[in-house]
């Protein structure tokens, strides 16, 4: 990044730019995070100012203000419906009054179906992830749900260290089986 950013090849600019980084990169992999650049936009906002000037005067002359506002709406919504997707694990969230109502002149109905697409690609790209590292560390997720559906026995019985997915099932030593999202069921 910072060899992009350097300005007809001063090393003086290019000097101040990895001092910067050096203050900010909290985890030291020479890249600028979310959180890293949140930081540093809110220490010293004319770092990210002409990037920021350029992005709004692009927007105004291309699609308009207007135009730029409702996509950010429409991506916004959508977000909103993969999280639900995420949460509820695939189910549709119910429709609004509007889309009850006005659905045949609405598009909501269209980016249901994005929304819908995108979450089948994020599961896709999940279970991809989960066969090329199969001894590979779980995610949050994945951690929250075996701890709500197992007890601390049965939590120790398993190994769940390098395990990819929870086990299909598995007898504990009071008898009972957990079925294969970990949830604990009865013989």
């Amino acid at each position: 990044m910072c060899d992009s950013i350097q300005i007809k090849g001063d090393g003086f600019f290019q000097g101040n730019f990895k001092k910067a980084m050096e203050a900010f990169d909290a985890n030291h992999d020479g890249l600028l995070d979310f959180a890293e650049f949140i930081e540093m936009n809110r220490k010293f906002p004319l770092v990210f100012w002409p990037l920021f000037h350029f992005q709004e005067t692009m927007q105004e002359k291309t699609l308009g203000k207007r135009m730029w506002t409702k996509i950010r709406a429409r991506q916004l919504q959508i977000d909103a419906w993969r999280h639900y997707m995420k949460r509820f694990l695939g189910r549709a969230p119910p429709p609004t009054w509007k889309e009850r109502w006005c659905g045949c002149i609405s598009t909501d109905q269209r980016l249901r179906l994005i929304a819908a697409q995108l979450y089948d690609q994020d599961q896709l790209h999940l279970k991809m992830q989960t066969k090329s590292h199969p001894g590979g560390k779980r995610t949050e997720p994945d951690r929250k749900m075996l701890q709500r559906g197992t007890s601390k026995g049965e939590a120790s019985s398993r190994n769940t260290k390098h395990s990819a997915l929870p086990t299909t099932s598995s007898t504990s030593t009071t008898g009972s089986r957990t079925n294969h999202v970990g949830n604990p069921t009865h013989k």
